[in-house]
């Protein structure tokens, strides 16, 4: 540990001052050899320096984008590993329930015949290649087809008293306060990700009103799709199990996984006559009710009954299971999970592109500041003619500081303080001994 009576902040100021001078001192050695009065400046470094400004310019606007275009490419699959599903009436017990946990992913072959279907279904309309581009971001590892049999996993575990508060629903007029009814169909994909910004769990909903035919004309915007009110009573108030409910518009079949939400999309066009939703991307569904044995006379919905959703529309392509089951209802669903940053980029990819260039572009102009900011009030230190006087009182400060005169370092610190206080005094000390060459 050095002995000196000078504090951390004097300690590292009157270093500060030895650098500089040093560094001062070797500069104008090295400049005053090469240089003559009247002499031009090299035309090396005018186009040196303009090149380097150039440059730092291109890397302003190029280093986030490269940046970003290493992580898109290093981004890593986020598949399901579960889905589940339910169809529910006015939040109440849900008619159809139903979880998978084998998710596989599409092979290079299927995902080919999937982009040759969207494309065969499109016109010859540019305003349509948005539907091939969504398909065509995805890699066969990020879209998972399910061809499942949906009947419910479990019976309706409805109390009687539901029955009766949901038959009263379904009895009243639409119109009537409290009565407006709809259809509800939630589906939510579990996934297991690496990154942390990425949500385990994402779900969406979907749904359309149930209603009597002679409502629609009281609705100020009347929908494309419902279910009918009518319908959905014969069934629950007499158990019937040989007729289906025909549900249309609400059960989609492309669902998009993005980090934290969950959507769906459309890959096929609208029907270009009526302007309705493709079938494909809206599926229409029969959804029926059963007993595992023969229905029980009177009605008691409650009792062993239990649903199911069967698909209607085209599957895309035929429905595919290794398991055949004749006579059970099936349904298909397509899910495209976006891709998310590897955790090594994470840190810096969460900001996005637009942070990252407000963080580049601040640091370089801070140095830049920093450099040039108030170059005027430094003039007076960073052109000394010769700063060998002040160098050696550093040097003698720091020699009687090795010698114990601790008295003599504080008077000869306090000098070079006083020095640099007054400019006056500074342009003394610094003004002697200058001999240009020319002279």
């Amino acid at each position: 540990c050095t002995e000196s009576t000078l504090s951390l902040v004097f300690w590292i100021m009157l270093s500060d001052i030895n650098v500089y001078l040093f560094m001062l001192k070797c500069w104008q050695v090295t400049y005053e050899s090469s240089y003559h009065l009247g002499e031009k400046q090299p035309a090396y470094m005018k186009y040196g320096i303009g090149g380097l400004l150039v440059l730092l310019l291109i890397l302003i606007i190029w280093f986030p984008l490269l940046f970003m275009s290493v992580v898109t490419t290093n981004s890593i699959s986020n598949p399901p590993t579960g889905f589940s599903c339910q169809l529910s009436v006015a939040g109440i017990e849900p008619l159809v329930k139903m979880k998978i946990t084998h998710t596989p992913s599409l092979s290079e072959f299927e995902l080919e015949k999937l982009k040759e279907s969207v494309t065969n279904a499109l016109p010859n309309n540019k305003t349509y290649n948005s539907y091939t581009e969504f398909v065509n971001r995805f890699k066969p590892a990020d879209v998972v087809r399910l061809d499942v049999y949906s009947d419910s996993l479990t019976l309706w575990e409805i109390s009687p008293a539901a029955v009766q508060y949901l038959t009263t629903l379904l009895e009243a007029d639409n119109s009537a306060p409290g009565y407006n009814l709809t259809m509800m169909f939630e589906w939510t994909v579990e996934r297991d990700p690496e990154s942390t910004t990425a949500l385990k769990r994402v779900s969406g909903v979907r749904e359309i009103l149930i209603l009597n035919k002679n409502d629609i004309d009281k609705l100020p915007a009347p929908p494309s799709h419902y279910v009918s009110r009518k319908a959905l009573l014969d069934i629950i108030k007499n158990c019937t199990v040989d007729t289906a409910l025909r549900v249309n518009g609400l059960i989609p079949t492309f669902l998009w996984a993005r980090e934290t939400e969950m959507s769906h999309v459309d890959l096929f066009p609208p029907n270009t006559k009526t302007n309705l939703t493709d079938s494909r991307n809206l599926k229409k569904v029969n959804v029926s009710l059963h007993h595992y044995a023969s229905p029980v006379v009177p009605c008691r919905i409650w009792d062993e009954y239990y649903w199911s959703m069967d698909q209607v529309s085209e599957f895309v392509p035929k429905f595919n299971n290794p398991i055949n089951l004749p006579n059970s209802a099936k349904i298909q669903f397509y899910i495209f999970s976006d891709r998310i940053v590897s955790s090594q980029y994470q840190l810096i990819a969460s900001y996005g592109i637009i942070g990252l260039y407000i963080s580049v572009v601040l640091v370089i102009f801070k140095f830049v500041r920093l450099t040039l900011a108030d170059s005027s009030t430094r003039i007076i230190f960073q052109e000394m003619p010769c700063p060998d006087l002040i160098k050696n009182l550093v040097t003698s400060t720091e020699m009687v500081r090795a010698q114990g005169e601790f008295v003599l370092e504080q008077v000869l610190f306090r000098k070079l303080i006083l020095l640099y206080r007054s400019p006056e005094t500074l342009i003394v000390w610094t003004g002697r001994h200058r001999r240009l060459k020319e002279e």
